[in-house]
């Protein structure tokens, strides 16, 4: 049982440490299109694994997002909007990139919902 748990290692630290370098794929991509509510939390990923890891960095109509509405680690990123509001209508998307290679996500278009409004009209009058 030793010599076969020794293999095992061997073959997995062989594959850690021998894995070809690769550019970035996606294999999360942000969906399409998302209505949310005014105030609410908004959170999408992405994900492109590569070897090395890449840098993910979100951008919003062509512009990055700013870093503190971003997390994650190898290749593996989330965007949160902690309450959505018009000014974050637009278009999202990421990019991956490492040594080998440069990669874009599909987009993402983040639109409010419309709220339904109910006017209640009084009518008045006098005698």
């Amino acid at each position: 049982m030793k010599q076969r748990l020794s293999i095992i290692t061997l073959c997995v630290f062989h594959f850690i440490l021998f894995s070809e370098p690769s550019p970035p794929r996606f294999t999360v991509n942000p969906p399409p299109q998302m209505y949310v509510s005014a105030g609410s939390e908004v959170n999408v990923s992405c994900k492109a694994p590569s070897f090395p890891d890449p840098v993910v960095i979100w951008y919003k109509d062509g512009l990055p997002v700013p870093k503190e509405n971003t997390s994650g680690e190898k290749g593996m990123s989330q965007l949160t909007l902690k309450s959505a509001t018009s000014d974050h209508q637009g278009e999202y998307w990421c990019e991956a990139t490492n040594s080998r290679g440069w990669k874009r996500s599909s987009s993402t278009v983040l639109a409010l919902k419309r709220s339904k409004l109910i006017f209640h009209f009084f009518l008045t009058t006098s005698f």
